[in-house]
């Protein structure tokens, strides 16, 4: 008996085997391939590492294939892939991707259910990307928001395949792509803004809580909030990424236990550990100089056991000449100073060594890149944004706070300045923002009077 076997025309039989090149990079698999192009995973021949190629058919090229290269060259956020290079091969053009671990939300929801943990903590990390999107110069949305695209790797959420994704502007009408995900204006090719992926988020909230084990009562407080994003009409929808994401923060809130300061120092940080971000509105507004005096002060004046992790793009931390010292005696762990473990940022396994340490409290230097910050402040249960006390900054703070602060009825995001201007302190102030003066500091690994009096209005 004979077999003919027919592959899709925009398939040739020898792209199907493992090992093929593809320009500088072998062919580990072939993850995807449909009339709209090809997805493999491959790895660098020279570095050794695994990027994803995307195939368009140059067929497609004049219907705007190449979108979703022109977005992704332009994007910067941790938990969007990044795009390495563009090349021809063959009938495609090729995309050259960031390669991300882990497994889709499909696949862990086939294995097993959430807990109600997990489906608040990933709803908050896919709304914290979208709202990125969605606060661009040049809103971009992604239009193709479903569990298939959201990837999880040891509880960081990633967001894939932007290939239906298009620039926000005039009368922008988006494909038709996934069903059951698809806002009712996207499946009739009519406008579409950012609602239509607030659907999306809805839609995608919904899939979690109906494959997880989560209480009655917090299914249904879910449900109302994905119900508010997924109504028919538009403009009946809740409004934007950064509203769905306050209401689930104070969902959040109200879930766990409330984690205020201990009044006597506990010891064992466990669930009631305290988390602040210190994030700088600017490049070298002096968000290491508040981090370490916030850190030292709560070890010192409060007695508990801190730690201070520098996740940023410098090294500050490793320039102090205490810390210097100690490192000569402790290469191969964190140098502990006065009750404060300094995590700097030449310590690659800092989840690690957090998951097994227990601390009342850890304050994060996160440098002035907020975008790379983003994730770590929507976990932290208090933010401080450190600048200067310039008036034209003004608009800057409140931009800062109404795209991070984690809820409207609690205020727990704070900005320091330095040196302080008491009539924008006035002004900021009155509009629910919590402003404090931080004085010039010349030792924060042992601040005085004057700052402390001010890190225990601010922090308590």
């Amino acid at each position: 008996m004979i077999l003919y076997i027919q592959f899709p025309p925009f398939m040739k039989f020898g792209e199907r085997r493992i090992g093929i090149n593809i320009d500088r990079y072998a062919v580990i698999s072939t993850l995807s391939h449909h009339p709209h192009g090809i997805v493999w995973l491959a790895e660098h021949k020279s570095i050794g590492v695994k990027r994803i190629i995307k195939g368009i058919p140059k067929s497609l090229i004049a219907s705007g294939g190449t979108g979703e290269a022109e977005i992704l060259k332009n994007l910067a956020h941790q938990s969007i892939p990044e795009l390495y290079d563009i090349f021809e091969y063959e009938d495609y053009l090729c995309l050259v991707e960031e390669y991300f671990e882990g497994e889709s939300l499909t696949e862990l929801c086939r294995s097993r259910l959430l807990s109600s943990k997990e489906v608040i903590d990933f709803i908050t990390q896919i709304c914290s990307i979208i709202q990125y999107l969605h606060t661009l110069p040049e809103a971009v949305l992604h239009l193709d928001l479903k569990p298939d695209n959201i990837m999880i790797d040891g509880g960081k959420i990633r967001l894939i395949d932007f290939g239906s994704a298009i620039r926000l502007k005039g009368n922008s009408r988006g494909k038709t792509v996934s069903r059951g995900f698809t806002a009712p204006e996207q499946g009739a090719r009519l406008k579409v803004d950012r609602g239509t992926d607030v659907y999306a988020l809805g839609k995608v909230l919904e899939f979690m809580v109906s494959h997880s084990n989560a209480g009655e009562d917090i299914t249904r407080r879910l449900r109302k909030i994905s119900d508010c994003c997924c109504t028919e009409k538009p403009w009946k929808r809740v409004s934007s990424a950064e509203t769905m994401l306050k209401m689930l923060k104070k969902l959040k809130r109200s879930e766990t236990d409330k984690r205020h300061m201990p009044q006597k120092p506990a010891h064992k940080a466990g669930d009631g550990c305290r988390t602040v971000g210190v994030i700088g509105l600017g490049p070298r507004s002096g968000t290491t100089h508040v981090a370490i005096a916030l850190a030292n002060y709560l070890a010192d004046v409060k007695g508990f056991e801190v730690c201070l992790v520098e996740k940023s793009d410098h090294s500050d931390i490793n320039l102090i000449p205490e810390v210097i010292r100690a490192t000569r005696n402790s290469d191969s762990e964190p140098v502990r100073i006065n009750g404060v473990t300094y995590l700097t940022s030449g310590f690659a396994y800092e989840g690690e060594f957090l998951k097994n340490r227990r601390f009342d409290c850890i304050v994060y230097d996160l440098g002035s890149n907020l975008k790379k910050a983003e994730l770590t402040l929507s976990d932290c249960d208090t933010e401080i944004a450190v600048g200067s006390a310039a008036p034209w900054r003004e608009e800057e703070y409140r931009y800062f706070v109404q795209n991070t602060a984690q809820g409207e009825d609690e205020r727990i995001t704070k900005i320091m300045i330095n040196p302080a201007d008491t009539k924008m302190m006035r002004n900021m102030t009155a509009g629910r923002i919590g402003m404090f003066p931080f004085p010039f500091e010349p030792d924060p690994m042992h601040p005085g009077k004057e700052t402390i009096k001010i890190l225990e209005r601010a922090i308590g």
